[in-house]
């Protein structure tokens, strides 16, 4: 190849540089996985006393959970699997593992399990003799699954079931999202559409009137639930799946224990316009768009 060529060659190659590389200042676009991340399930299982005896005293406490093992960039599978071994070890809860190692709280699995039966082994020796047999079997339930998967969102449902002692066993349903281009956990704000959330909450109010029967007319107050001012607001506690936005309203939170929890979906088919057309969910919206999903 002759001079002139080389140089032509060249500033072809430099011009095609030029064209692919970012303008200045254009924020770094982290890449997702064109799949679903890959997972197994671990399980942390622990016991003290017969537990095999059905009136010997007893404290079983297991943890079952997921844990991302490919499909995602080491520093996000990191960020995912930290934060998802916390939300179980803390069994529920937003705080920081700053505030849990200032408040005491366990940071791993393995620590919540010892102290269960830490806490276990010196309630027994606390007990009176005619105290009922149950109330020395004591039982701490952590079971997570993974319920929506896509290249851009993970969903985890938490069910926690303790007993340890007292009139009865309490319950808890933690949901979370999260944005595997980052790997945080995803909060409402991020997805509803600016001055969309009034709305959001009347298509909430609506699906959780037909999910309890209360009848247009009779106030949440009468129906026995528990709101601000009368007025339905949607919880915090969310997830994003394939049929739409789930929401868990758990006991204590807006009712009396007996009612139990309440659990809606607000589908796809109804949030259009609702949210942000960027918002990490977009792809669980597309994939069900033009179909229509029960609460």
């Amino acid at each position: 190849m002759g001079r002139e060529g080389s140089i032509v060659l060249v500033l072809a190659v430099a011009a095609l540089s030029c064209a692919q590389a970012p303008p200045p200042g254009t924020p770094e676009v982290q890449p997702v996985s064109a799949a679903p991340p890959a997972f197994e399930l671990r399980t942390v299982e622990r016991s003290e006393g017969d537990c095999a005896a059905a009136a010997a005293p007893c404290a079983h406490f297991v943890a079952r959970f997921p844990v991302v093992t490919g499909g995602l960039r080491a520093p996000i599978r990191e960020v995912v699997n930290g934060s998802i071994a916390s939300l179980v070890a803390r069994a529920g809860g937003s705080i920081t593992a700053a505030e849990a190692a200032e408040e005491g709280v366990p940071g791993t699995v393995e620590e919540a399990a010892v102290e269960f039966l830490s806490g276990w082994t010196q309630s027994r020796a606390e007990l009176p003799e005619d105290a009922p047999a149950g109330y020395a079997r004591w039982v701490d339930e952590r079971r997570m699954e993974v319920i929506h998967a896509d290249h851009q969102v993970l969903s985890v449902e938490l069910d926690l079931y303790a007993f340890t002692g007292g009139a009865h066993p309490n319950t808890f349903t933690e949901l979370q999202s999260y944005d595997l281009a980052t790997g945080e956990p995803l909060e409402l704000a991020d997805l509803v559409a600016a001055g969309a959330g009034p709305r959001l909450d009347e298509l909430g109010e609506r699906l959780f009137r037909r999910a309890r029967e209360i009848p247009e007319g009779e106030s949440l107050a009468e129906a026995g639930f528990w709101f601000e001012d009368d007025r339905f607001q949607l919880t915090d506690n969310f997830a994003v799946t394939g049929e739409g936005l789930v929401f868990v309203f758990n006991p204590y939170e807006v009712a009396p224990y007996v009612f139990g929890p309440t659990r809606i979906t607000l589908p796809w088919s109804e949030l259009r316009g609702l949210l942000r057309p960027e918002a990490a969910a977009a792809p669980a919206a597309a994939a069900s768009r033009g179909t229509a999903t029960r609460a």
